[in-house]
Parts: structure tokens; sequence; C-alpha cells
């Protein structure tokens, strides 16, 4: 609970003229100035690095999410089974580092959009697979793009 407060917190505190913490303006908190403190740069630089790194880690975490599901390894299996992908280029030697799309799941359905790279020896090509969850609880490939 307390990642999702710490952007917040970090936002106010930024914004705030007396230089105070969300907690601190409830609790009616005095804050004093430093005379050592530093100048606004390194603050200006240390907001922009938290930001980076905060949508870094969601983007990160999001990829290896999607990496982990049923849906990209009924994808991928699918994709290894593809004819058309695997003859003409030379074979499939890998797969993208970070799969793009969405699942959505509700009461054991659910529906998936993945975009994913094929690494190939020829030439690399991106896949778009249009999965869908079955009442039984199995992903079904119902279309794939190349």
């Amino acid at each position: 609970m307390l990642i999702l407060i710490w952007p917040v917190e970090f936002i106010v505190l930024a914004a705030s003229n007396e230089k105070q913490r969300l907690g601190d303006q409830v609790a009616k908190t005095v804050v004093l100035k430093n005379p050592n403190v530093a100048k606004k740069l390194p603050r200006v630089l240390a907001f922009i690095a938290v930001g980076f790194g905060f949508f870094m880690f969601i983007f990160v975490f999001a990829g290896i999410a999607l990496k982990n599901s049923d849906a990209y390894k009924v994808a991928l299996q699918n994709i290894e089974k593809d004819k058309e992908i695997i003859s003409g280029t030379g074979g499939i030697t890998g797969y993208g580092m970070m799969p793009t799309g969405s699942i959505n799941t509700s009461n054991d359905q659910g529906q998936a959009q993945l975009e994913i790279k094929v690494l190939r020896k020829n030439k690399n090509i991106n896949v778009s697979a249009y999965l869908k969850k079955e009442p039984n609880g199995q992903w079904k490939l119902i279309e794939m793009d190349k």
C-alpha cells in the first residue's frame, strides 16, 4: 500500500512552498530551513530520476507479467508450430525481450492481445496474437497476424 502513496508524497513535497510532506501538513509540523541545503537543480534531477525509475519499474513489471502468463505461453506454442514462420527463414532463434499487449480475465474467461517479436535467422518479424480463454480455463488462439 505504501508504494502507491510515496509518488504522491514526493509530488506534494516537491510542490510545497513550505517543503512539507503530506504527513507534515496533516500533523501541522513546522519545517525549518536548513542553511546547508542543496540548490534546486539536484532536487529537480532527483525528481526526474525517481520518476524515470518508477516508470521503468512499471514497464519491466508489466513485461515480466505478460511473459509469465499462460496466454503468452500458448501464443509461443502456436508460433513455433506455424510453418510459414519457420520454413522460409531458417527457423526461430528466440523472442524479443519485452512483449506488449494486454490480458483481461473475468470469471475464468478472458481475452488477450499480444505483440511478440520473433527473432529469426534471416529476418525478425512482429507477430500479433489474439487469444480467448474458454470457460474451462484454457487459452485458445483465435487469430495470428505476421
